[in-house]
């Protein structure tokens, strides 16, 4: 099988993340040969590290027919590819977007059902996606084109939180690229309020070049080390991402828009509780309020703070949530599982040997 990936970006976020993961598989588990097309800018960035994992970087690709089995455009930023990709061999288009895309882009309508028409597969990570966001542009296509793949995480060998203490130190951590959608900046303000009535310290992982709304404040933070948020910035290393996850007492995540995303999973799996914004797509991944995390109205700050102190005051209920969020994950969104299914999405575009 010969494989092409086609994308934006090879960088921290989980999109990217899902595909290099899965592409290192396919080399690594499977044999399959895969090639990776990327600008001038990515290859600089990324390219040694693609190399490293048996991927092969190009900046151009003849697009001839035969030329690949089978091409993977992840995310729907990228679609224009289908159109110029899909005359010549299968397609495949990963969508990681949920609402915060169709609000923002720009692009005519046309443009994106004619890309959706011209997909070979279209692989969606939850049916609140398919069957919401996306309906109207794919209610005409064929069921058999339409797949569901959750987000998967490695489950084994990583630690958990078997304890929480209370009248200590507390800990909150939230993961994830900040910029508006993520806002991180109604977690700042929360944590700003409980201050003043709690020892209690906040450390912000992800890349914050595109924030720019909010650098005063972050460089102001960064200057004072007695400040209780800490900006920790992009990490690559899943090993610390888990460690910082199992040192925290409380994940948070306020984002505004999500599909499926793999911070929730990772402290999930650590057994961290959460308090998360109050989105549409989670109740179709299975997270619930008062059963494995706390919820609160997307942009409520004052909600934010009562549930994050509501974890700070009820240690029961802390080891009750973390534990329910593991339980979940484990049997439901392990990172086997996920390659899995990535697996049967490819597998018939593989053309058998004479």
């Amino acid at each position: 099988m010969k494989i092409l990936l086609v994308t934006h970006s090879y960088g921290l976020n989980g999109a990217a993340i899902l595909l290099r993961d899965s592409a290192q598989h396919w080399v690594k588990d499977k044999g399959w040969e895969v090639d990776a097309l990327m600008s001038d800018e990515e290859l600089a960035t990324h390219g040694e590290a693609l190399i490293a994992m048996g991927i092969t970087p190009l900046t151009t690709v003849n697009g001839q027919p035969n030329e690949y089995d089978v091409a993977l455009v992840n995310t729907l930023i990228d679609i224009e590819f289908v159109t110029k990709l899909s005359p010549a061999m299968p397609v495949v288009l990963w969508v990681h977007e949920g609402n915060t895309l169709l609000f923002n882009w720009q692009i005519g309508l046309s443009s994106l059902v004619r890309g959706f028409a011209q997909c070979s597969r279209i692989v969606f990570q939850t049916t609140w996606q398919s069957e919401h966001v996306f309906k109207s542009f794919i209610d005409h296509l064929p069921a058999q084109r339409i797949q569901h793949v959750p987000s998967g995480v490695v489950t084994e060998g990583v630690a958990h939180k078997s304890s929480h203490a209370l009248n200590g130190p507390i800990k909150l951590i939230t993961v994830g690229t900040v910029y508006p959608r993520k806002r991180q900046m109604d977690l700042v303000q929360a944590v700003d309020q409980l201050a003043s009535k709690y020892p209690i310290e906040c450390h912000v992982l992800g890349d914050y070049s595109q924030a720019n709304d909010w650098l005063p404040r972050i460089h102001e933070d960064l200057k004072n080390p007695n400040a209780p948020i800490k900006w920790l910035g992009g990490i690559q290393d899943r090993e610390k991402i888990n460690a910082l996850l199992q040192d925290a007492d409380i994940a948070c995540f306020p984002s505004g828009d999500e599909s499926h995303p793999l911070a929730l999973l990772e402290a999930g799996v650590c057994a961290l509780p959460m308090v998360l914004s109050e989105l549409p797509p989670y109740s179709h991944i299975g997270w619930a309020n008062g059963k494995n995390c706390l919820m609160h109205p997307t942009g409520n700050v004052a909600q934010l703070a009562a549930q994050i102190e509501r974890l700070i005051t009820d240690a029961g209920l802390r080891a009750r949530l973390g534990n329910n969020a593991r339980t979940m994950v484990l049997s439901k969104y392990s990172k086997a599982k996920f390659f899995e299914n990535m697996d049967k999405v490819l597998a018939p575009f593989e053309k058998k040997k004479q």
